[in-house]
């Protein structure tokens, strides 16, 4: 019984559901190393400059990322919830349960890896979709903080300016974490090639000694 509890409850520490559990497999600092985190904080900031330096107001900007971010975040997040259907949800038992044995130097298995990655980046598409259409229905409603004021010295542009950065960062980060994506479903297409490939080769190999069985004896 202590055994079997024992197990649990090792078992039950390394499967946390939730954020805690995709923190728990990649980790904030992993995320933050990769080099998706560091192309958005880059683009962020050069997209920044580009704003300061437009000819349009950061009014016309903002206009301009909404209909972008809501345009192309819902077909982002269809792809990746696709992509996960199928990690999760295909693959026959053989391969998965292969695909369970923890990785040398990891806290995790490679079915969990592939797993984390793709919630993390359904998790950050939803933030950013998210955040988009809040940003779009006060747009919309034409708060004050949204007006267009030409002074440079009104606060108005400022909170236009600090909207368009609030967009383009996560949105940056869901774009280049696809990537990551693909990747994955291309990596457990490999897995499970191979898994097929090994099961092609024991029934040709069982074939070919039922054929010699078979031969008649001279």
């Amino acid at each position: 019984m202590n055994n079997d509890r024992d197990l649990y409850s090792i078992l039950k520490a390394s499967h946390k559901p939730g954020l805690k559990g995709i923190l728990r497999i990649q980790s904030w600092d992993k995320f933050r190393k990769k080099l998706p985190f560091q192309l958005s904080v880059i683009g962020t900031i050069f997209s920044a400059a580009l704003f300061y330096y437009s000819p349009k107001s950061y009014y016309e900007i903002l206009s301009f990322l909404l209909q972008l971010t809501l345009s192309i975040l819902p077909n982002l997040l269809g792809f990746s919830l696709g992509g996960y259907a199928l990690i999760i949800g295909f693959g026959n038992s053989s391969m998965i349960k292969e695909m369970t044995k923890k990785l040398e130097h990891e806290n995790c298995s490679l079915f969990q890896k592939l797993s984390a990655i793709f919630a993390f980046g359904l998790v950050l598409q939803i933030i950013s979709l998210t955040n988009s259409i809040f940003i779009n229905i006060a747009y919309n409603l034409n708060l004050s903080v949204f007006d267009k004021f030409t002074c440079s010295k009104n606060i108005y542009p400022i909170i236009n300016f600090l909207a368009c950065i609030l967009l383009i960062f996560p949105f940056y980060w869901a774009l280049f974490i696809v990537p990551y994506i693909v990747t994955n479903i291309f990596s457990f297409g490999q897995v499970y090639h191979m898994f097929l490939t090994i099961d092609r080769i024991k029934d040709d190999n069982k074939g070919m000694r039922s054929s010699e069985n078979e031969e008649p004896d001279k």
